[in-house]
C-alpha cells in the first residue's frame, strides 16, 4: 500500500492537493481516476510515499486534538 498526493485536473474542483491510500503501482505524472465526494474525477499524481514514509510524516506533524 502506498500514499499518493494528487491534484485535480478539472477546473470545477478546488486546486488543493488530495491524498489517497492506494494498492496499485502508480508513477509520478500518471493521470488516474480518484473518488471525490460522490463522483470520480481525473487527477495527476504528484508524489508517491511508502506506508512507512507516510506514517513517519504523520507522526512528525505538530498538532493537538
Amino acid at each position: 500500500m502506498k500514499c499518493i498526493k494528487v491534484y485535480p485536473i478539472l477546473k470545477k474542483t478546488f486546486s488543493d492537493s488530495l491524498t489517497y491510500w492506494i494498492n496499485e503501482d502508480v508513477d509520478v505524472g500518471n493521470i488516474i481516476e480518484a473518488p471525490l465526494q460522490n463522483r470520480m474525477i481525473w487527477v495527476v499524481v504528484d508524489s508517491v510515499l511508502s506506508v512507512h514514509e507516510a506514517k513517519e510524516f504523520i507522526k512528525a506533524q505538530d498538532f493537538k486534538i
